[in-house]
């Protein structure tokens, strides 16, 4: 028989598993919907729907944490691809939002070199450092944003590189759903009230793409928009939220799961 350690990091294993009903659910189902290997079988043969449902109530809740980066860069991420962008040693991260699942509240992390506040900074830095998972809206992109900048000692809003198993895609849930992947045309499918703000496209043009002469806006020389700016980081990730919200039941589990943590893997 399992003992009880064994059976909460089965259970961790999915935290979607947690907010089932216990009556609707066995053991044997719970094993299929999670896709365990049968290496675990006589687990789900000995153990009780009351235990295993005492073991998933027992079970520290996971925390999750939703993040959305803006970025600069001389090279054009749309012909090198993330990994390449994120290596460039131009490419910078301007921000990040964070946000926790359970608050409304977003932060803001700002990179120092463009005015960021240690003391502002501290909270969103905390957050993700206590993340058990990290969610972003193509969260590909700020995986390997995070892995690049950290290859070359740049400045993040983490204190070290996440595990790439830590990350969540809410872009990958929206296709599992049959919806479109980009953040606005999912919201607007949704038609979820916090949607993308669709100042983005000119703000990104304005601060994150070289200007004709090569040189870059600088936010401290146009205050309004780099507000903007950061305001529209941060609706990101409330739009962010408000499609995971919608999307619970297309979480990625077992074989989904497995694959999506495999393709971080090969591409990094």
């Amino acid at each position: 028989m399992k003992q009880s350690a064994d059976i909460a990091k089965l259970i961790q294993m999915d935290h979607v598993a947690a907010g089932m009903i216990k009556e609707h659910i066995n053991p044997a189902e719970l094993r299929g919907l999670l896709n365990i290997d049968k290496s675990t079988e006589e687990f789900f043969e000995e153990v009780t729907n009351e235990q295993l449902w005492e073991q998933v109530e027992r079970s520290p809740p996971v925390k999750i944490v939703h993040l959305d980066f803006e970025t600069r860069s001389r090279i054009d991420l749309t012909e090198v691809g993330a990994h390449r962008y994120a290596i460039d040693s131009s490419t910078e991260v301007f921000m990040a939002a964070v946000s926790s699942s359970d608050s409304d509240r977003v932060y803001l992390w700002i990179n120092p070199a463009f005015g960021g506040d240690a003391e502002k900074n501290a909270m969103p830095e905390k957050l993700l450092a206590s993340a058990d998972e990290i969610y972003a809206h193509n969260a590909p992109f700020e995986q390997a944003v995070t892995w690049g900048v950290s290859q070359r000692g740049g400045v993040l809003p983490f204190a070290r590189e996440p595990d790439l198993a830590s990350w969540r895609c809410t872009a990958a849930l929206a296709r599992k759903a049959g919806l479109p992947a980009s953040l606005e045309k999912c919201g607007e499918a949704l038609n979820l009230d916090a949607k993308k703000d669709t100042r983005g496209k000119a703000l990104i043009r304005f601060f994150s793409i070289p200007q004709a002469d090569g040189s870059f806006n600088a936010p401290q020389d146009h205050p309004e928009k780099w507000s903007q700016f950061c305001e529209y980081c941060r609706q990101d990730v409330r739009a962010e939220k408000a499609i995971h919200k919608k999307l619970k039941a297309f979480e990625l589990v077992g074989g989904p799961l497995e694959t999506f943590k495999f393709d971080l893997r090969m591409n990094q």
